[in-house]
């Protein structure tokens, strides 16, 4: 309830019978009450939904969402729950889904454990820091500190002196601004940084590392790390084989040198594979080492499942602006032209999700709607495990079992209806 102390200020009374000072009441949004020293209330004409605290203002009724000067708030796993705040210090809490977090101030601190949660931040030394999937943390402020726990949440900062970090998988760091640190632990984690000075590391599994910053370090001891960095960049790798007789990955070996441009290239990746640094490609989200490359067409090697360097010579072709592969050239400029090729997807267009396909019409379907070539898709294909090979599937599970691979985004929303 509210108590009127005079025009355009009020009191409120929390759950626990405290009488908050004074609040004047300073804007009113889009639904949106700022209250001077409160924080941000989300306006519900009529509205039943509760999350910290609440307070009624002529007949109308507002929700409380910030946490700041309230004595009993405490989150209640609110879906969509609002907060910011931009005075300096401020601490902003949320427990719900699809929650969001944003702070103004320095030293402000953002804290969300539901999935899908957003906090952001544009003060000096803020905090920000996120345990659910999905999750998105972002700074631009000086020595902000951005940490993520959940799988594929991803963590910027563009202010110098920045600290991402990520522990679940598929995660993503970002900073732009000098003498940032990221560092990744989950497996197939992304870290990339443009400022000088950067330092980024990753003990997880096949992470990405990309450094555009000058006199920048950048380590990877994770299994099939790889690392691309511009020229004057120390960079070290771990080498991981699987050992047949132990049934697991063991380290083999360990190598550091700096990117100098002539026989580490400048932004190119490279993997530590046989004791040295192998230039590895990724064309269409096909991992394979670079035996040459000259104009457009590369020269590869395919990587196994163990992550050593296989038998299988492969090409990849180039139009200038499409990549194919094929077990020879001719193969993959044949593939190159089915993919740039106007394809009949009309065949497609009513089909549903709960609708089922053979093995061998799921392969066409993808390939005609994605384009993807023949020899990327019989690689994929290899490497799924035995119990994912089906007679039959639907086109849900096609969606799902092809998620990164080349052309999924466009499998998934050709059939988004």
């Amino acid at each position: 309830m509210f108590k009127k102390a005079q025009k355009d200020l009020y009191k409120i009374q929390y759950s626990n019978g405290e009488i908050s000072k004074e609040l004047p009441i300073a804007e009113l949004i889009d639904g949106w009450v700022i209250v001077d020293g409160l924080g941000v209330c989300k306006y519900f004409k009529n509205g039943s939904e509760i999350t910290f605290g609440e307070f009624e203002l002529d007949y109308e009724r507002f929700i409380f969402t910030s946490v700041a000067e309230s004595p009993t708030a405490k989150p209640s796993d609110p879906i969509g729950a609002k907060n910011a705040s931009s005075g300096d210090s401020a601490k902003n809490a949320s427990s719900g889904n699809s929650a969001q977090n944003a702070s103004s101030g320095d030293y402000a601190q953002n804290a969300s454990s539901g999935n899908s949660a957003k906090n952001a931040s544009s003060g000096n030394s803020a905090q920000n820091a996120s345990s659910g999937n999905s999750a998105q943390n972002a700074s631009s402020g000086n020595s902000a500190k951005n940490a993520s726990s959940g799988d594929y949440a991803q963590n910027a900062s563009s202010g110098d002196y920045a600290q991402n970090a990520s522990s679940g998988n598929s995660a993503k760091n970002a900073s732009s601004g000098d003498s940032a640190k990221n560092a990744s632990s989950g497996d197939y984690a992304q870290n990339a940084s443009s400022g000088d000075y950067a330092q980024n590391a990753s003990s997880g599994n096949s992470a990405k590392n990309i450094v555009s910053g000058k006199n920048s370090v950048c380590f990877d001891c994770g299994i099939g790390g790889v690392i691309k960095a511009v020229k004057g960049t120390y960079i070290a790798l771990a080498e991981w084989v699987y050992d047949d007789k132990l049934k697991h990955f063991v380290c083999v070996a360990t190598a550091t040198a700096k990117v100098d441009g002539k026989t580490l290239k400048e932004n190119a990746f490279y993997g530590l594979y046989n004791g040295k640094f192998t230039e590895i490609d990724f064309t269409d989200n096909i991992k394979a080492a670079v035996i040459s490359s000259k104009r457009n067409i590369k020269k590869l090697q395919n990587i196994t499942d163990k992550n050593r360097i296989g038998d299988g010579i492969f090409y990849a072709v180039s139009d200038g602006t499409h990549w194919a592969h094929g077990d020879t050239i001719a193969k993959a400029k044949e593939s190159l032209i089915y993919k740039i090729s106007n394809r009949d997807t009309s065949k497609y267009k009513n089909l549903k999700l709960s609708d089922k396909l053979t093995f061998e019409d799921a392969v066409k379907l993808y390939r005609v709607i994605t384009g993807a070539c023949e020899y990327g898709v019989r690689s994929f294909v290899a490497s799924l495990p035995k119990d994912k090979i089906k007679k039959q599937y639907t086109i849900k599970e096609i969606i799902e079992l092809t998620k990164g691979q080349y052309g999924s985004d466009s499998l998934a929303q050709f059939f988004r209806k």
